[in-house]
């Protein structure tokens, strides 16, 4: 398995990369133990509870008609409910869209990684990126089970913050939250997000 091609190439602004590992007695039990992370990484609206030390709500919509679903494919959105300001872009959330969802898997282990990428709001006509960072920015999010060991892991790449909306107080906001996040603010959420999924 090549995990490194699954996350983007960092090419410019900062980066995160965390990752957290449990291994199991056998090959049998991390298997067994893989599944059920599988089922935890996929089942977004609920992230808030695998976090449990974040505040900020995860939910997940339809790229087709933006109804609110349970299995995250190619294409649907991710709205985030971060605590403190908000921006009139994004009507309250931050957007984030899946441009990819991939599964691979071989004779000594298997990987599943899904990449978001901020977007503009999906429910309005503004093209703004509604988001702190711009939309050079990637998440991945992955887990992988190799041999006894599985392990869930968050990739941040360029990470750029968005000040060049149309909409003053959304840059100063996404200033203020973006900045928050490259001195670390944001690391405790995805640190206790990787933890929460191996736990």
């Amino acid at each position: 398995m090549k995990k490194h091609q699954l996350i983007p190439v960092q090419t410019a602004g900062n980066h995160l990369d965390i990752i957290e590992s449990r291994e199991f007695l056998n090959e049998q039990a991390a298997i067994e133990f893989f599944e059920k992370v599988n089922l935890k990484l996929f089942d977004i609206n609920n992230w808030h509870q695998v976090c449990r030390s974040t505040s900020s709500k995860f939910y997940l919509k339809s790229g087709k008609d933006l109804s609110s679903k349970q299995t995250p494919e190619v294409g649907d959105f991710i709205c985030i409910d971060i605590p403190g300001p908000s921006t009139l872009s994004g009507k309250g959330y931050d957007w984030v869209k899946i441009e990819a969802i991939s599964k691979e898997t071989n004779n000594a282990g298997e990987v599943i990684a899904m990449t978001v990428r901020p977007h503009s709001n999906p429910t309005k006509d503004l093209k703004n990126i509604a988001h702190f960072f711009t939309e050079d920015s990637t998440s991945t999010f992955m887990i992988t089970r190799q041999n006894n060991f599985v392990t869930a892991e968050v990739h941040g790449r360029n990470e750029i913050s968005n000040l060049k909306t149309s909409v003053f107080s959304d840059n100063l906001r996404n200033r203020m939250v973006s900045w928050g996040a490259v001195i670390g603010l944001s690391y405790p959420q995805w640190k206790s997000l990787a933890l929460g999924l191996v736990k």
